[in-house]
């Protein structure tokens, strides 16, 4: 017992020296290694590790997308990692602060330096990209001649790189890169060198560069994980720089090595099923595996993938018929992955365009703009090809539906009934059909949501009420975009036709009940399975027939500019431009902007003899019309001539001066010029403000309302309506009806007296300082 007294008693004063951080001695450097190693910066670096593997954890890889390289925090993300990175900071600085040892400017805690590196790696995924720069700078500055910090020193330039590229400064990159790499580091710092050389040529978009060094740190990387990800991402590179034979290659790679994650496995087998070569080896290959993998129960929720790219491959060999059959299995075996099937009927929507069946190109396009997300790129090409198609199919409808009518004319009500019934009969047998097919899809889709939700049990549940419970509602939403797609959160979201709220001309009633001037359009029956429905929309005399060609004229001329101006298909706009001159060349109100259009497809394609007789014709015999004008000079577009848009203009820029007079006459003079001008809406609008800014109530009120009376449907009778309608609502009958005025004008509501009603109040309470406690 004595013996172990003085055995204390001898080492006490052995310890209080090594405290010290002023001795350079063995004892006291290895006192503090070990307290900084094993005490502050153990825990440091262990709150640190502990947050990035966390946060790796809740990556979520987009295999439409390249993978990326690393995967850090953005801005918004990193606040999710501030506390533990706080704490990695804090034990830092404490071991800075408290074992730190400089001799003879030199530092003997290694611990110190890599406390540094700790506070630099800890900033960079806080997002403080500034502050981590700064760190870096200062660890190599510090400590760049001490051999013992050289890999500190590796690690801090790799970090400041990485971070140069982050903040778009890839110059700077590039020479920290180039200070560090050599073929003589460890496989560690080579790997993470050959890592940083293919991020920087990725931010440079350098594409061949980048996938040669994605490549090497592939083969020098110290997981599995790893390896996997960068031969991926090298299959990818691949494939964006068209190389498809070698992008299958790499992607066998990827399956050799088996993934421990399915999704990549089965990422991997797509792509490279995507990027095999028909014309280099025999499909019977790719097929055999795409059938293999429909087959498997784990590919249930992605058979919508292996159909597409089954599809794409007989495409590519030009099988059409047997490459629209996979894409229609595509979507109806689409489970939870609507951009897939948007990609399905997107593919369909561009055969069948290419095939020139617009109608149906026209539907597919229609489904595919619904489930593809609003991120998708080239969305707004394909919505105004849509809106395109949309013009044309209404126009050939018009078209069709016109000649059908005119071909039916003069044909007996009892030819025309029994004509009627036949096609009812067959149109029902249709619907049935149709009906039968959709019932078998949707218990197709039913089966197979089914089955990729068989994990999901009743007893995993809460017992939540529907809107409470978080899975229920996440399965429910599932289902919905299932069937419907992503739709956007709105009311009457199923109806083409939404009701408009707001100011219109509907909001104000300007007709007189004794005028029966105007006559009540016939309400057409609207049951389309009965005889009654198409006899009452036939052709009944010889002014129905004028009116039926007139309007299938318009339509042929309209459908001309469809084709050469949204398709850009000179062909087809030729051919139904030399249809119409066949057929309606005698339409003097549609004949011109036929010729204008004819002179400008001649002038586009270089047929001059063409050009100058449709020229001719225009000038000579239409010589009135805006078209003829338009080839003088004499307008700046199709409907406003100069001196027109001069004349309004006048008046506008009078009214805008204050010059209410000089605009008042400029109004007249110019609604007497030109009575029938395109601009006659807005000078008829701008005439109800001057009537304004004089003050004459009366007379902005009688002429908004002929602004809404003459021009009905357009902005102008939109806006004269809405102020039409606040002016009404400000009037009042007596002086209780408001309060205030001006902007604070607001409506008087009178109460009545309840005193034993049940009432409710309010308690509003300053932000700051308020004891609510007390207050309850």
């Amino acid at each position: 017992m004595l013996k172990r007294y003085a055995l204390v008693i001898l080492l006490t004063p052995l310890l209080f020296t090594s405290c010290s951080t002023t001795k350079d001695k063995w004892v006291n450097r290895k006192y503090h290694e070990t307290t900084a190693h094993f005490n502050t910066y153990f825990n440091g670096l262990e709150a640190y590790d502990k947050a990035v593997l966390d946060f790796e954890k809740t990556e979520q890889l987009d295999f439409e997308k390249r993978l990326p390289l690393y995967y850090w925090p953005d801005e918004k993300q990193s606040t999710a990692l501030f506390s533990k990175m706080d704490r990695a900071l804090e034990k830092s600085a404490k071991v800075i602060k408290q074992h730190s040892m400089v001799f003879r400017g030199k530092q003997k805690n290694d611990y110190v330096v890599r406390a540094y590196l700790l506070i630099a790696r800890s900033r960079f995924y806080k997002h403080e990209l500034i502050q981590t720069l700064e760190a870096t700078s200062y660890l190599v500055d510090q400590f760049g001649g001490i051999e013992k910090a050289k890999e500190e020193i590796f690690w801090a330039k790799i970090l400041a790189a990485q971070t140069h590229i982050r903040m778009d400064n890839a110059y700077q990159a590039e020479i920290l890169i180039d200070e560090v790499y050599t073929k003589e580091l460890p496989k560690d710092q080579m790997h993470a060198a050959q890592k940083a050389y293919a991020y920087y040529y990725l931010q440079e978009q350098k594409w061949t560069e980048a996938q040669e060094w994605v490549a090497a740190a592939a083969l020098t990387a110290p997981t599995k994980e790893q390896q996997v990800r960068l031969t991926y991402i090298s299959a990818q590179l691949y494939g964006k720089l068209g190389m498809g034979y070698e992008s299958a290659i790499a992607y066998k790679k990827v399956l050799q090595l088996h993934p421990n994650d399915y999704d990549i496995t089965f990422s991997a087998q797509i792509k490279r099923a995507e990027n095999f070569d028909v014309y280099m080896e025999d499909i019977a290959v790719i097929v055999k595996d795409l059938t293999k993998m429909l087959k498997d129960d784990k590919n249930i929720t992605y058979r919508d993938q292996i159909f597409y790219v089954w599809a794409l491959k007989e495409l590519d060999l030009e099988h059409y018929p047997d490459g629209e059959a996979l894409l229609r299995n595509s979507i109806e075996s689409s489970v939870s992955n609507p951009k897939q099937k948007g990609k399905s009927y997107l593919r369909l929507a561009g055969i069948e365009f290419d095939f020139r069946d617009f109608y149906s190109a026209q539907a597919y396009y229609d489904s595919a703009i619904t489930f593809l997300p609003a991120d998708y790129t080239g969305l707004d090409t394909l919505k105004n090809r849509k809106a395109v198609l949309n013009e044309l199919v209404a126009l050939i409808d018009i078209v069709v539906l016109e000649d059908s009518l005119q071909s039916m004319y003069g044909m007996s009500e009892e030819q025309l009934r029994k004509k009627f019934q036949a096609h009812i009969e067959n149109k029902k047998k249709q619907e049935e059909e149709s009906a039968r097919r959709a019932e078998i899809a949707a218990l197709n889709a039913a089966k197979n949501a089914q089955l990729a939700d068989a994990g999901f049990t009743a007893g995993s549940g809460s017992g939540q009420w529907y809107f409470y419970n978080p899975q229920v509602r996440s399965k429910g939403l599932a289902a919905f975009k299932r069937a419907w797609g992503d739709r956007v959160l709105e009311d009457h979201w199923r109806t083409k036709d939404k009701p408009v709220e707001g100011f219109g001309p509907g909001d104000v009633v300007l007709s007189n009940p004794e005028d029966t001037s105007t006559t009540r359009e016939e309400l057409l029956p609207s049951d389309d399975n009965n005889v009654g429905y198409y006899m009452a929309r036939t052709l009944k005399n010889d002014g129905d027939l004028k009116k039926s060609l007139t309007r299938e004229g318009e339509a042929k001329a309209s459908l001309g500019f469809v084709y050469k101006d949204g398709l850009h298909d000179l062909m087809a706009a030729q051919e139904t431009w030399e249809s119409y001159m066949k057929e309606f060349s005698s339409l003097s109100q549609t004949t011109p902007k036929v010729l204008y259009g004819q002179y400008l497809l001649f002038k586009e394609t270089s047929r001059e003899e063409q050009r100058h007789e449709a020229k001719t014709r225009l000038l000579n015999d239409f010589s009135n019309s805006p078209f003829s004008a338009l080839l003088r000079g004499e307008k700046q577009d199709l409907s406003i001539p100069v001196a027109e848009q001069g004349a309004y203009d006048d008046a506008f820029v009078a009214f805008s001066a204050g010059k209410i007079t000089n605009a008042n006459a400029a109004v007249l003079t110019f609604k007497t010029a030109y009575p029938n001008s395109i601009l006659s809406s807005k000078a008829s609008l701008l005439e109800a403000y001057i009537f304004g800014a004089k003050g004459d109530e009366k007379g902005t009120q009688d002429q908004l309302r002929v602004v809404i009376k003459l021009f009905p449907g357009t902005e102008e009778a939109t806006r004269a309506a809405q102020i039409l309608a606040l002016l009404i609502d400000e009037k009042t009958v007596d002086g209780k009806q408001t309060k205030g005025s001006g902007e604070q004008k607001v409506r008087k509501v009178d109460f009545e007296d309840q005193s034993n009603a049940p009432h409710k109040f309010i308690l509003a309470l300053p932000a700051e300082n308020a004891k609510i406690n007390e207050l309850r």
